[in-house]
């Protein structure tokens, strides 16, 4: 995983040619790093929990083992060390990212997730209850997988639902929700059309996993809140888990204690929305090639 770049690096995966290296990008084995001239890259290798710098100038391999011509800085302690070696090997639903889409007739103007439902749900229960949205008469609720493709919909006066058991659900995989206001006339409500969010169902072994780790990284979070590198960590493990409104959380917390600047946030977050990036496309509230800000301190 990418926790720290300057300038423009690139990326490039299974000879497919170059990309911008963004924060946050998680690389599999085999991926190749090039540094041009003011240009500097650290990742940490999952599993090894291992960091190394690309340099200004230099280039270097993604291994299981390593990073040949890279520098090592040495490997992680503590809470971080733990959570390096848990996010070995771990995908989101093996999940290609397609990049940004935009003009589909489910396109949403994105803000930010909404916090109506939690990041996650235990196994077995499917009871989604939201606060009222001012001059709602009606709700449309939708359930899509990340692939877009709507699953489960259901209109109602109620603001609360519960999805029918024959709907496949499957654990560790986010799913897109949103909510459509309406008028008693049917017509959208003027001052909130609509949320949405991502949801996911996790075992209860998961979210003790999870809880735990966030408990422990929090000692580290606490002790050195500007070092992006241990709320990186937790992001990752939620977006391993497939729990992408917590991970969006964690990146916007650590983007408020400046830990991040806001062209960093937006890397992150970037690379975040690749997971449901069919059907999100990006409002001008996030710009990967920003202007500098002042927000991150030295």
């Amino acid at each position: 995983m990418v926790y720290a770049v300057k300038g423009k690096p690139e990326v490039s995966v299974l000879s497919k040619g170059w990309e911008p290296l963004r924060l946050f990008r998680r690389l599999q084995e085999g991926a190749k790093i090039k540094c041009g001239a003011g240009s500097e890259v650290i990742v940490v290798i999952f599993g090894r929990g291992e960091r190394f710098r690309v340099p200004s100038g230099k280039s270097a391999d993604v291994t299981r083992m390593g990073m040949p011509g890279a520098v090592s800085l040495g490997g992680l302690k503590g809470p971080s060390e733990r959570a390096a070696q848990l996010l070995a090997g771990s995908r989101v639903g093996a999940s290609v990212s397609r990049g940004i889409t935009r003009g589909s007739e489910a396109t949403i103007l994105l803000s930010r997730p909404s916090k109506d439902f939690p990041g996650w749900l235990e196994l077995n229960d499917r009871h989604l209850k939201w606060t009222p949205m001012p001059g709602a008469v009606t709700y449309w609720l939708a359930v899509y997988d990340k692939s877009d493709i709507l699953l489960w919909s259901i209109d109602t006066a109620e603001t609360a639902a519960d999805i029918p058991a024959n709907i496949n659900l499957e654990p560790r995989k986010p799913y897109v929700w949103r909510i459509n206001a309406r008028t008693g006339t049917g017509a959208p409500v003027e001052a909130e059309k609509y949320r949405w969010g991502v949801l996911t169902w996790l075992s209860p072994e998961d979210i003790k996993e999870l809880t735990d780790l966030e408990q422990a990284l929090d000692t580290e979070i606490q002790a050195k809140p500007s070092d992006p590198l241990p709320r990186l960590l937790l992001a990752a493990k939620f977006r391993a888990a497939g729990v992408l409104t917590r991970t969006w959380e964690v990146i916007d917390e650590g983007y408020k204690a400046h830990a991040l600047s806001s062209s960093e946030r937006s890397q992150a977050l970037l690379e975040v929305l690749n997971e449901i990036s069919g059907f999100v496309w990006l409002s001008g509230q996030l710009q990967a090639e920003g202007k500098p800000d002042e927000h991150k301190q030295p």
